[in-house]
C-alpha cells in the first residue's frame, strides 16, 4: 500500500505539472506554487512532503527543492519513463515493445535524447568505479561511451592519460559537453560510429563497456569482446558494467531494470555474470572479478578482466 500510495502521489503531481516550478527555481515555497495555479497550499505541503519522504524533494525553511538524486529529471527523465510503465499492458497483451533501442536504425536518436540523463543517474557509480580501481591508466577507451561519464573520471586521475570515446555521431554530441566541461578536449579523441564496424585504437590500458552488454546478442557480445580484446595491450584491463549488483538494496531496482529493458528493446536482457564470464576466458581474458557498485541506484556491478600476455 505505500509503494502503491507513492507512486499515485508522484504520478499526479507529473501529470499535474506540480514539479516544473522545481526546474526554473532552486527554492520554491508552496505559497508561491498554490497562488499561480490556484491551488490549497496545504494540499500542496502534504503533497511535497510525500516527494520529501520518497527523497525526491527537500525541504527548507524557505519552500521545496529538488534533491540531488532527482537531478536527472532537469533533463529527459521528468515523468521517470512513465510512458515505459504505461505501455506494459500493451506489452504483456501483444508482447510489443514501447521502443527499439537495440536497433540500429534507432538507436542514434533515441540515445541522443538519453545519454544526459543517464549520466546523471550513473554518476556516482562512475565515481565508485575508479575507487574499486585506483590505478591510473594511461589510454582508455570507453566503448559505446554514452555522455563519457565512465572514462571521463579515470581521466580525471592523470593529466597525462589519453580517452577514445566510441558511439553514434550524434550520441557524441553530449558526450563533447562533458569532455569540454572538464576540460579534456586536448586528451580525448572521438571515434564516431556503430561500435560494431569502426576501428578501435589500439595498445589501450583499459577499455570500458558500461552499459552496453544487455543492449548485444551473445553471438555479437563475443565478438565485441573479441574486438576489445585486441585493442588492448598486454595485460590490459577490461571493465564490463551493467546491471548487475548484487546487493539487497537494489533488488527492486533490477528487477524492474530487466523488465524495463524488455520494454524498450527487442531482445535486450541482462547477461547473466557465469556467461560473461566464460566468454572472457574464451577470449583469452584472466583474472575474471565480480564487483558490486554499492551505491545508488544499488543496481550496478562490473565484472573485470587482464587480456593474457602473448
Amino acid at each position: 500500500m505505500t509503494m502503491n500510495g507513492g507512486a499515485y502521489v508522484f504520478n499526479t503531481v507529473s501529470k499535474l505539472k506540480l514539479l516544473a516550478p522545481f526546474f526554473v527555481e532552486d527554492t520554491v515555497s508552496t505559497e508561491k506554487i498554490a497562488s499561480e495555479k490556484g491551488l490549497n497550499s496545504k494540499t500542496l505541503e502534504e503533497i511535497y512532503d510525500v516527494l520529501c519522504a520518497l527523497d525526491l524533494l527537500v525541504k527548507e525553511e524557505q519552500g521545496y527543492k529538488l534533491a540531488p538524486v532527482f537531478m536527472m529529471m532537469k533533463d529527459n527523465y521528468q515523468t521517470l519513463s512513465s510512458q515505459y510503465w504505461e505501455h506494459l499492458p500493451t506489452f504483456i497483451l501483444e508482447n510489443i515493445p514501447f521502443r527499439k533501442m537495440d536497433d540500429v536504425n534507432e538507436s542514434e536518436e533515441i540515445y541522443q535524447n538519453e545519454v544526459r540523463s543517464l549520466g546523471h543517474m550513473m554518476e556516482p557509480s562512475a565515481q565508485y568505479l575508479t575507487k574499486l580501481f585506483p590505478q591510473k591508466y594511461k589510454s582508455i577507451i570507453d566503448i559505446g561511451a554514452g555522455s563519457g561519464i565512465w572514462s571521463s573520471y579515470f581521466l580525471a586521475k592523470d593529466n597525462e592519460a589519453k580517452g577514445y570515446m566510441v558511439d553514434w555521431p550524434g550520441v557524441l554530441k553530449v558526450a563533447k559537453e562533458r569532455i569540454a566541461k572538464n576540460n579534456l578536449e586536448e586528451r580525448v579523441s572521438l571515434i564516431e560510429g556503430n561500435y560494431h564496424l569502426v576501428d578501435f585504437s589500439k595498445n589501450n590500458d583499459l577499455a570500458i563497456l558500461g552499459n552496453v552488454a544487455h543492449l548485444e546478442s551473445d553471438d555479437d557480445l563475443k565478438t565485441l569482446i573479441n574486438k576489445t580484446r585486441d585493442c588492448l595491450n598486454d595485460e590490459g584491463t577490461i571493465l564490463i558494467v551493467d546491471c548487475f549488483g548484487n546487493k539487497k538494496e537494489g533488488e527492486l531496482a533490477r528487477s524492474l531494470y530487466k523488465l524495463g529493458l524488455s520494454l524498450r528493446t527487442v531482445n535486450g536482457r541482462v547477461p547473466k555474470i557465469k556467461d560473461l564470464t566464460r566468454m572472457l576466458v574464451e577470449s583469452d581474458f584472466k583474472d575474471v572479478k565480480h564487483h558490486s557498485i554499492d551505491v545508488i541506484p544499488h543496481t550496478m556491478g562490473v565484472l573485470s578482466a587482464k587480456k593474457k600476455s602473448i
